[in-house]
């Protein structure tokens, strides 16, 4: 055997023990478990032609023992079952491992299609409204694809109304505290 082909195959072969380690790495973090996500709170921000823009402030919690790093994803809010709004795509961050992180998103909720809906809310006498995120996190390892997640949850109307300027106002001091 010559000397080329010998290194040919040690080469060859300390690529494939490369590609088994690498491979193997990879086959460990396919049993990753979706981060979970908790409403935390809702600011608006602006009103444009495309509709209003909220803030959406989300917890997310990392289950795993190993980082995340999340290059990406989307997430739908529903308010009491109405798609409220949905989001753009996240900014990359790490979501370290057994541990949790507050997010912001931006989202843009339809003003036409959503505005029925918000004045039955208002007028129904509701006082929590159940709240539903779905969506979904892309992570650095293309191999991994994505991890969906869903959380559901109650968030008080009255904590979401007071975050809009001008619609509560604090109530007027009394001649007693005067």
């Amino acid at each position: 055997m010559s000397r080329a082909s010998r290194s040919s195959r040690l080469l060859l072969a300390g690529l494939a023990g490369v590609a088994l380690v690498l491979g193997g790495c990879a086959l460990t973090k396919r049993n990753l478990e979706p981060p979970t996500a908790t409403l935390k709170g809702v600011t608006p921000e602006a009103v444009g032609r495309d509709g209003q823009v909220f803030r959406c402030r989300l917890l997310l919690e990392n289950p795993n023992t190993e980082d995340l790093k999340v290059v990406g994803g989307r997430v739908t809010l529903e308010l009491a079952g109405i798609k409220a709004a949905s989001a753009t795509p996240m900014e990359n961050f790490v979501l370290p491992g057994l541990a949790s992180k507050e997010v912001d998103m931006r989202v843009t909720m339809d003003l036409l299609s959503g505005l029925s809906g918000a004045l039955r809310l208002l007028t129904s006498g509701t006082t929590e409204l159940d709240y539903t995120l779905k969506g979904y996190v892309d992570l650095d390892v293309k191999a991994l694809g994505r991890l969906p997640f869903k959380s559901t949850g109650k968030v008080t109307l009255d904590n979401l109304l007071r975050q809009v300027p001008g619609l509560v106002s604090p109530a007027p001091p009394s001649p007693a505290d005067g």
